[in-house]
């Protein structure tokens, strides 16, 4: 999985043109500040962890503990502006500066700025290509780009100060629920699940160590040794033939789901996917990662037009039990397959 990166600073510390100009350079998405826009902390990660390539915050560092523990291989940036600096320039801009909060977030950010893997930048820094080339660098892992960093340089992108206030005043109810979930989830962990769609070419090392453990409880052995063709698996994820959606707790993988593109030599069938591997790991179950992985797949391939979505499971371990799952969410059994052992082996 491409890690994410987050950089995390005060107001007026150039966090909307961090945003525009790294956008640019990953051709991707870019958030600022998003937490704004977020109902829930899990929210807020979800975005970070695969809604966008990173995103810009102003208003988010003392999230950081948690951040961590949830996206373990997120890179964070920190983005350093003398405070007296910041209020003054919140003034100048119309905004009355919110003194005990600034201190606050001050402060968890020099905190955070001390943690090992984060990067930290003095904000006159922003106008140096040499340190945004590194910092370019560390928050996409992407060679500097020196075109699109010129170009940007000369905008001065700001937020709309009077759509901010309004934006503000309009969340307030929710910003305050957001900022109390936080002291709980300080005070006390819980883990953080995301499932989603991801390239094979990221997660199949991951998915062929995981894949082993699956082998082994689903097929006891009838199908022979474990062995992934990885050669041409990729090829068909190349081709966009071989799909995967993967489910993490706290970043480590705990379940996939795979698909394949299925062609009907016999009828004018409608645009089908069929279901392929299909695993959680036990340690996961309380979390229904399997309904999960289901949903998410459906949503996203019925997007793309798919209209069949065909689902197997084996007689072994849990899987003799998935048919019950795929009853609950609306499947019907269609078919049942056979495995007859013939010639001298048999």
């Amino acid at each position: 999985m491409t890690p994410p990166f987050v950089v995390l600073s005060l107001p007026r510390s150039r966090s909307a043109w961090l945003a525009h100009w790294l956008a640019g350079v990953a051709q991707m998405p870019v958030g600022h500040d998003l937490a704004i826009e977020a109902d829930s902390i899990d929210q807020w990660l979800g975005q970070v962890a695969r809604g966008y390539r990173g995103t810009c915050e102003t208003g988010a560092v003392e999230v950081w503990p948690i951040l961590r523990r949830s996206i373990p291989t997120c890179r964070i940036i920190t983005v350093h502006r003398p405070l007296g600096a910041v209020c003054a320039s919140l003034r100048a801009a119309g905004y009355e500066p919110p003194m005990d909060d600034l201190t606050r977030r001050s402060a968890a950010l020099e905190r955070l700025a001390g943690q090992a893997g984060v990067m930290a930048f003095p904000f006159d820094a922003l106008n140096d290509p040499r340190w945004c080339a590194v910092l370019q660098e560390h928050a996409l892992g992407m060679p500097f780009d020196w075109p699109t960093w010129r170009e940007a340089s000369d905008l001065n992108v700001q937020v709309k100060r009077d759509v901010r206030l309004a934006r503000l005043a309009e969340r307030r109810p929710q910003i305050e629920r957001l900022r109390a979930e936080l002291i709980d989830r300080l005070a006390e962990h819980r883990p953080f699940v995301s499932v989603g769609e991801e390239r094979w070419a990221d997660v199949a090392d991951e998915c062929e160590r995981l894949g082993a453990v699956h082998h082994a409880e689903a097929t006891a052995g009838v199908e022979g040794a474990f062995r992934l063709n990885r050669e041409a698996m990729q090829q068909l994820a190349d081709a966009g033939l071989w799909r995967v959606f993967v489910a993490r707790v706290d970043g480590t993988l705990a379940g996939y789901c795979c698909w394949t593109h299925e062609t009907n030599l016999e009828a004018a069938a409608p645009k089908t996917m069929a279901h392929g591997p299909f695993y959680v790991s036990p340690e996961y179950a309380r979390h229904k990662l399997g309904m999960g992985l289901l949903r998410a797949a459906s949503d996203v391939l019925t997007a793309e037009g798919y209209r069949v979505l065909r689902l197997h499971h084996t007689m072994h371990g849990r899987g003799a039990r998935a048919g019950r799952l795929y009853e609950a969410l609306g499947a019907v059994e269609y078919q049942r397959e056979y495995i007859w052992r013939v010639g001298a082996d048999a």
